[in-house]
């Protein structure tokens, strides 16, 4: 809820179930307009807002911070008001008031006005659909812009640009909107102010009268199907009673944009998706590349098992296990080819893969069994045996050799994402997303995949060639097979839709993998054993302090503090993992003007909550760190976060993360790692600290873990191992904390991988004074490198990242699904942004359409994917991105002009409706 910009001429959404009924409450933003417009008289009133500070701020604050910007702003031409206005303090309230003035300035510029007289306010109400009584709004307007403005001259009963920069400098519009934590904290705190105002019982609940009896008193009366309508939106749990977090969720639900399960951005860029921007070879191509590129194929379990780093028999016991668990996938592969020939349409591609299935079922041309037999497979073992059968058989020989089963032991949760991925493939009954299971999924990856596994049978139980015969013939058919597939897939690329299709299913079946190879690590080294938040839990006494107690608080925090101490005053800060709030306190006490903590811990958090001492600005919420931008989206209210563009665009100024990472695996961390990314604003650092990786050689009395697989020497077999350990505090008492063992390496290059710059790592230790403190305590540490601690930091210029950074944000991705321009600009085009199309640009233009009338190509024909330009648009290319930058950053209408429509034909009149519906689509 863009308050700022609501007033007048603002389009604000407003959180609704029926449109129609309330026309007045909804698209317009007429209510959240009457809201904002009487919150301050309604706050003064009640003795809620404080009037000597609200005249300061107004006017020494913000006065003073944009005269140039109103004395400059009030000027029609566009490109002088921009750069007026770009120069103008960068303060939080400037910002927000330069964007509301250009917003203003704009609408004011559709109507052909320079300043806001009567009939421009009835037009604006009239665009609005405004219904209520209109008597009187324009008078108390007025008498609003006069308490505020002090230039307002009332003689003319006309407001400007510059007026209205004063009373965007009042509260509450002086909102920042360039701040998503100014913004909610100020909106949220009045919510909270109005809701116990209108909790008379004092009780912490409003009842269905109480709310009535809220609105009746700020600014609506309605009706008793309007009240039970918003009643019923607010009681989201349906007790029949709203409690304040309901109220602030209400408040910022409209601004909450989802996080879609598959987001384009991990792929490469949204060019590729469309058919017209890309060819189906590069489409292919970059999607093979991503597949290959996965953490499906290139995991460290699989590199592990290779090397048979487990040693030997706990290597050939992990095989046995993956082989066991991967079972309940595969069992299904020669149904799933059978489903997709019957879905396929063109013939050739169904006997292209009958031919395949044939190979699958084990009838194999005379060629392929010689090349069987001089690998040392002999005939009888492999012709007209299925590969299902052969799958069994392999499996069979592990269990003879380590004369143990693990058939009915692996739990479910190892597999079931692999089969759910599966499922939502071949239960579809679309022949897209089989064959990116198939095909992406499946056939041009599992040579990879099954490469390593030979390698492990081979050095961890000697195997031959005929014992591992199921992995050998796929590993050499499959690369065959995948070649037929592709000529199919590059037939299922024609129109956006497949191609979402392609990436949707291939990028399941491959988180799917990887999730696979996390849980099997998980199952074989920690399964039955207490969850963290379990653990933390049940200890959360035990951490509770507000000195250094722990050998970390000591050796480990005063380092993260240290990196901090240049970022941290005045900063945002995100702690991830904040426990129980001693690292949040702590970046209190330094100068953080805001800081967000979230923990898997419930007891933590609510130990967190409870201190005594927690400032304004310290807010800990329950949450997975793993799924943090999700957590903070579905947390604001508990937060006075404002959701929108700032989860894309950067919301914090420094984020840490003391000991956190060692309780994630490595595809946990680096989803977090990403998210941190996003979370941050550029040139935003991120500040961590976990075990060092040489403390799993060392389980003393003070600090270690406890090593139970390998050997002392062992480590990159080690990594996502879970370790139990202990950390021991200066009173004597001793802590339990666990270690998912990473490497250097592994921390490094999720770091670059998420598009971090690293900025210094440091080996934390017991230092001189550590041993003058309590010397029987850290001797025994002494010399031992216990922890590192790494600052990175986003990068300033997005430009400067690395090319295969997923995560930057993406403009367009950041824009409303919808949007509606105002009415006044499509009646009014003229005075809408222009730009004319230059001669060259044209020229492709109507080439293009001309080519596409004569060849019968139309707009459904290129909208579907069936048709193509092959044209390289050089000039069109250029000046269609100087639109997008014009309808992103000007007005959100363009109006083009320069094109000759007389080229098309005049006299033919089908000729020339056809011909110039395709300029503005191929634009």
């Amino acid at each position: 809820m863009k308050v700022i910009s609501s007033s007048i001429g603002g389009r604000t959404n407003v959180p609704q179930r029926n449109e129609s009924k309330a026309p007045s409450r909804t698209s317009s933003g007429s209510g959240l307009m009457s809201f904002s417009k009487n919150l301050a008289g309604f706050l003064e009133e009640e003795h809620l807002l404080d009037e000597t500070m609200h005249v300061k701020k107004t006017l020494l604050d913000g006065i003073d911070a944009v005269d140039d910007t109103f004395h400059t702003a009030s000027t029609t031409d566009s490109s002088k008001s921009s750069s007026s206005l770009g120069a103008a303090d960068s303060s939080p309230t400037s910002d927000g008031a330069r964007k509301a003035l250009k917003d203003f300035e704009l609408q004011l510029k559709f109507y052909g006005k320079e300043c806001l007289d009567e009939e421009v306010f009835a037009a604006m109400l009239d665009d609005m659909e405004y219904t209520r009584d209109r008597s009187g709004l324009f008078e108390r307007f007025l008498e609003e812009v006069a308490s505020c403005s002090p230039v307002y001259d009332e003689s003319k009963r006309c407001v400007t640009v510059e007026d209205m920069g004063y009373l965007y400098l009042s509260e509450p519009y002086s909102i920042p909107l360039n701040s998503s934590f100014a913004s909610g904290d100020a909106l949220l705190g009045f919510a909270e102010q109005l809701f116990r105002k209108a909790d008379e019982a004092n009780d912490g609940f409003l009842d269905l009268e109480a709310t009535r009896t809220f609105f009746k008193d700020l600014f609506w009366d309605p009706t008793d199907e309007e009240l039970r309508e918003v009643f019923d939106a607010l009681d989201q749990d349906g007790d029949g009673m709203i409690n304040i977090d309901e109220f602030k969720s209400f408040i910022v639900k409209a601004n909450v944009n989802d996080i879609p399960e598959v987001a384009l951005s991990d792929f490469n860029d949204e060019r590729l998706m469309n058919p017209r921007h890309s060819s189906d070879e590069e489409f292919v191509t970059e999607l093979e590349r991503y597949a290959k590129n996965h953490q499906a194929v290139s995991h460290h379990l699989l590199t592990n098992l290779a090397c048979a780093s487990f040693g030997k028999k706990e290597t050939a016991d992990m095989i046995l296990r993956f082989l066991s668990a991967y079972k309940k996938h595969n069992s299904h592969f020669i149904d799933n080819v059978k489903t997709l020939i019957g879905l396929l349409k063109n013939e050739e591609h169904a006997e292209l893969l009958k031919e395949n299935l044939e190979e699958e079922l084990g009838q194999y041309d005379e060629d392929m069994l010689k090349e069987c037999e001089a690998a040392g497979i002999t005939r009888e073992s492999v012709e007209g045996i299925p590969h299902s059968d052969l799958f069994c058989e392999l499996v069979k020989h592990v269990e003879s050799a380590l004369q143990r089963t693990h058939a009915d032991s692996i739990p479910k949760y190892v597999y079931e994402d692999l089969v759910a991925a599966s499922d939502y493939a071949t239960k579809s009954g679309k022949p897209a997303r089989l064959l990116a299971a198939l095909y992406f999924g499946a056939e041009l990856i599992v040579p990879e995949i099954y490469s390593p596994l030979l390698e492990g049978m081979r050095n961890s139980l000697n195997a031959t060639n005929e014992e591992a015969r199921f992995l050998l013939l796929h590993i050499d058919l499959d690369k065959d097979h995948a070649n037929v597939m592709r000529d199919i897939v590059l037939d299922y690329c024609k129109s956006k839709a497949d191609r979402l299709e392609l990436f949707h299913t291939t990028k399941m079946i491959l988180d799917a993998r990887a999730t696979f190879y996390d849980r099997l690590l998980q199952y074989s080294s920690a399964d039955g054993r207490s969850t963290t938040s379990e653990i933390y839990d049940k200890q959360s006494n035990g951490w509770k302090r507000d000195e250094p107690t722990c050998l970390s608080d000591f050796t480990g925090r005063p380092v993260v503090f240290e990196m901090c101490e240049e970022h941290v005053d005045g900063a945002v800060c995100l702690d991830l993992g904040c426990g129980e709030g001693y690292v949040a306190r702590k970046l209190t006490a330094m100068g953080s003007k805001k800081i967000v903590g979230i923990d898997i811990s419930p007891g933590m958090v609510e130990a967190a909550n409870a201190n005594r001492d927690r400032s304004k600005g310290e807010f800990f919420i329950v949450g997975d760190v793993s799924k943090l931008k999700r957590n903070l989206l579905e947390t604001t209210n508990k937060t006075n976060i404002m959701p929108g563009a700032g989860f894309d665009c950067g919301l914090f100024d420094l984020s840490v993360a003391v000991f956190v990472f060692n309780y994630m695996n490595i595809s946990s961390m680096s989803a977090t790692f990403r998210d941190v990314f996003s979370l941050l604003k550029p040139g935003g650092h991120f500040v961590l600290s976990v075990p060092h990786p040489s403390m799993t050689n060392h389980d003393g009395e003070i600090f270690g873990f406890n090593q139970t697989t390998g050997d002392k020497s062992s480590y990159f077999s080690l990594r996502d191992q879970q370790l139990e350990g202990h950390i021991s505090t200066i009173n004597g008492d001793s802590l339990k904390v666990r270690m998912f063992f990473k490497t250097f390496d592994d921390y490094i290059e999720t770091a670059r991988a998420a598009g971090f710059e690293i900025v210094q790592v440091k080996e934390a230790r017991v230092q001189p004074e550590h041993l003058s403190v309590k010397k029987d305590f850290f001797e025994s540490l002494n010399d031992k490198p216990l922890h590192l601690v790494f600052k990175l930091r986003k990068p300033q210029s997005m430009q400067s990242n690395n090319k295969g950074s997923l995560h930057a944000a993406n403009t367009l991705n950041t824009l409303p699904k919808r949007l509606n321009w105002p009415k006044v600009a499509m009646r009014n085009p003229a005075n809408a942004f222009q730009l004319v199309i230059p001669d060259e640009a044209e020229r492709e233009l109507t080439e293009a359409a001309i080519h596409c009338y004569e060849n019968c190509i139309s707009v459904n024909d290129l909208q579907d994917g069936t048709a193509s330009l092959s044209q390289d648009f050089v000039s069109l290319r250029v000046f269609a991105h100087d639109c997008r930058m014009a309808l992103l950053h000007e007005t959100g209408l363009v109006l083009l002009k320069g094109l000759d429509l007389g080229a098309f034909g005049v006299a033919e009149s089908e000729r020339l409706v056809v011909c110039s519906r395709l300029p503005d689509y191929i634009l």
